[in-house]
């Protein structure tokens, strides 16, 4: 399970400065004529024929616009439909890119499903998924490719390299090249396949999300009409720190395109060339993580200072529980501009924070959405009353109703009247607010009694030298598990573990406080920067009963 963003609104206030004398080339460009035959507003053709030049995506100094893309992206489509494929599904390994973007549109308009890879995947787990999806084309953009090709050659028939040339992969720039640029229209829904971040187990892929019955069909129906009058919007300015392998890299761009506006990659992200781009380039919007968020905190006060980053209208995180000490800062250095959201790949999103009520219920992450259901379960399988905490279960319209492949232990997530077992550990409040305590996996059981590691997390770095914390159990001979913390400093800072244990003391129960705190310069992560807690226990638990 997994937070994601709200997609905020895109706007371009009328007093906003102009980018810097080095974007005069991506200022608004005039639209054309009302008689324009314009098909699928709001979509890339759209903007490729009413605004032909402005930037679509920006990567550095190289721009590509909206009818180049779409160009490129129709020559492509017509290559996919001339291999008259039954399968019509393809999966997609790469970096952020224009080369993503450029195949993405081509899978829509040539109606094929994209099944988004992490590129940091190792062949052998590159196999697995193919495997499970049995795709008819491979993208990939590796630029050692042997192994890659050694393990998908026999298994995938068409392989296309975006980068090395090599005998057994086609080029994609020579198959753009040989085709003709033949009109297709995309829909407004790609069908975008993302893999379970494999934090808990094996990576599964969702199949097609589908609505739960005519009610929940409505509803969908209605949040349809909605986006389709939200792409009347002024075009806006993204920022995308995010990987494409993720739903929410693709849907912070695809919000930022259905208004015509422009999306900045930043593929390797650091926290000061984030500030830059924000800073040269006018940025209004950024879907980051509590990771990224917790590592531009730690920078020096001074580096912080020397960036304007007055354009930004809005700032969304998720992924993970955002520490109140993270929202603080957010508040005070970019304004009242921070969204937060929680949702997943199984059921969408499920509850939003809007920028006015973090101050009203700090901890929690947003409002559920009207379409949404949620049970608090216990241990023993009966449901809780409000305010208590337990394991979620969600039902949304578009809750999968399995996963590809052979995956029993993600099907089982799925119970018989449409629930998803989250995974995730909350509370609901009677007024629908929803505060997320942790994982089930992640729960520590010290003597009997449970202890939330976010709420261990939420202390630690609500002081002023702790950048990030991470919190797990460890073996103890006479109660199980004891509490120990990982804290990385922000530069220029120093504390001491007692001088930890002493600032969390007033706000902890003594059982909850670490026993034992480790200071480190950074976590293990995945591609979406969340912590790898089963990499941290691992050396602990190592040959030992309870392995979690």
């Amino acid at each position: 399970m997994s937070q994601t963003e709200p997609e905020t609104e895109l706007k371009t206030e009328p007093n906003e400065p102009k980018p810097d004398t080095e974007m005069q080339s991506e200022t608004e460009p005039k639209p054309a004529p009302k008689s324009a035959a314009v098909r699928g507003r709001g979509q890339p053709e759209h903007w490729a024929e009413v605004t032909p030049d402005h930037p679509a995506v920006v990567d550095g100094d190289r721009s590509m616009t909206y009818k180049e893309w779409n160009d490129r992206a129709n020559r492509l489509a017509d290559w996919l439909v001339s291999l008259d494929s039954e399968r019509k599904r393809a999966c997609v390994r790469t970096h952020q890119s224009f080369e993503w973007f450029v195949i993405n549109l081509a899978l829509n308009k040539a109606r094929w499903e994209h099944i988004a890879v992490n590129w940091r995947l190792t062949p052998h787990e590159v196999l697995g998924i193919v495997e499970d999806v049995d795709p008819e084309v491979l993208f990939f953009d590796d630029e050692e490719a042997g192994p890659l090709l050694d393990a998908a050659a026999e298994r995938v028939p068409i392989l296309v390299s975006l980068r090395t040339p090599d005998s057994r992969a086609q080029d994609l720039e020579e198959l753009i090249a040989s085709r003709e640029p033949v009109g297709r229209l995309s829909t407004p829904r790609a069908t975008l396949t993302t893999y379970s971040s494999g934090t808990t187990g094996t990576p599964k892929g969702a199949r097609k999300q589908v609505a739960q019955d005519e009610e929940h069909q409505r509803r969908i129906n209605e949040f349809s009409e909605v986006s389709r009058l939200k792409r009347s919007r002024p075009r806006g300015r993204t920022l995308l720190t995010l990987p494409l392998h993720h739903g929410v890299g693709p849907k912070s761009a695809r919000t930022c395109h259905k208004v015509g506006g422009t999306v900045y990659l930043l593929d390797r992200y650091d926290p000061e060339a984030a500030l830059e781009i924000i800073q040269k380039r006018r940025i209004t919007h950024w879907k980051t993580v509590p990771t990224m968020l917790q590592r531009m905190r730690a920078l020096p006060p001074e580096v912080l200072a020397s960036y304007d980053v007055g354009s930004v209208k809005a700032v969304s995180t998720g992924s993970a529980p955002t520490p109140w000490a993270v929202k603080e800062w957010v508040m005070e250095y970019f304004g009242p501009v921070l969204h937060e959201g929680y949702g997943a790949s199984e059921v969408g999103m499920v509850a939003v924070m809007r920028p006015d009520g973090h101050l009203e219920r700090p901890g929690s992450c947003g409002l559920l959405r009207p379409h949404v259901e949620v049970r608090v379960i216990a241990p023993d399988g009966s449901e809780l009353p409000r305010g208590e905490t337990g394991e979620l279960y969600i039902r949304t319209p578009v809750t999968i109703s399995s996963y590809l492949g052979d995956h029993e232990e993600g099907d089982d997530r799925i119970t018989p009247d449409g629930f998803f077992r989250s995974g995730d550990v909350g509370r609901l409040t009677e007024d629908n607010y929803l505060y997320i305590t942790g994982r089930v996996k992640d729960m520590i059981i010290a003597g009997g009694a449970n202890i939330y590691p976010a709420e261990v997390e939420n202390a630690l770095t609500g002081h002023p030298a702790v950048a990030e914390a991470a919190v797990i159990g460890i073996p103890e001979e006479t109660f199980g598990e004891q509490v120990m913390a990982f804290c990385i400093l922000r530069s220029g800072f120093s504390a001491t573990e007692a001088e930890l244990l002493e600032f969390i003391a007033p706000t902890l129960a003594p059982f909850k406080r670490p026993r034992r705190i480790e200071f480190v310069e950074d976590l293990p992560r995945n591609g979406m920067s969340k912590v790898l807690k089963t990499e941290l226990r691992a050396p602990f638990w190592a040959g030992k009963d309870g392995f979690k």
